[in-house]
């Protein structure tokens, strides 16, 4: 999980920008409310889970799921 105000990815997402700036950077996300709170998430192209949430962006998470096959 990133919080860091300083960390962007590779689209020039930021923690702090709105979930807009993350949904237009990464088309094939899905976003829906997480306890109460609206996040995005989705497979990226690469393989691994993205999780931007809540809106403002506070933490990006990136998750491997291949790593638990």
């Amino acid at each position: 999980m990133v919080t860091d105000p300083d960390a962007q990815t590779g689209a020039g997402v930021n923690v702090g920008d709105n979930l807009d700036i993350a949904r237009r950077a990464y088309p094939w996300l899905h976003c829906f409310p997480v306890d109460g709170e609206p996040s995005c998430e989705g497979h990226a192209p690469s393989g691994p889970e993205v999780l931007f949430g809540p809106d403002p962006i506070e933490h990006v998470e990136l998750v491997d799921y291949g790593q638990y096959r």
